[in-house]
């Protein structure tokens, strides 16, 4: 019983000490497609986190930071319990959306070298 008590104890303050991060499935997968290669390009993103841990905002500006590695902003999909750890239970999806930022094309309106999002067929940089 004391053994179950301290396991318990254990879980839940180590729940509360541990800071969001970026989920990547199959990372130490040797058997996985993508291993030990560099990643050019991602369309979504999950964040593992415990909201004892986290705020919101934490958790956006962590995927904003994933996706604008590849010159995307980030659409809030849903968040489940079925994909993290238990010491950081809920999992935050996030869409990458846009193209990667080229410096090639002039032809769109907006900042260059930003985010290329298409809308109603206008195509714009922010």
């Amino acid at each position: 019983m004391r053994l179950f008590i301290l396991l318990f104890v254990f879980i839940v303050s180590s729940a509360c000490s541990t800071p969001p991060y970026v989920h990547k499935v199959n990372q130490f997968n040797r058997l996985s497609d993508g291993f030990g290669q560099t990643v050019t390009d991602i369309s979504l993103v999950t964040i593992c986190y415990s909201k004892y841990s986290a705020t919101p905002g934490e958790i956006s500006k962590l995927a904003l930071e994933e996706c604008g590695r590849f010159g995307k902003s980030v659409n809030f999909i849903e968040q489940d319990y079925n994909v993290c750890p238990i010491i950081t239970p809920t999992a935050a999806h996030y869409a990458c959306v846009g193209e990667k930022a080229s410096g090639e094309s002039y032809d769109v309106q907006g900042i260059s070298k930003g985010t290329l999002m298409n809308y109603d067929g206008i195509k714009f940089r922010y």
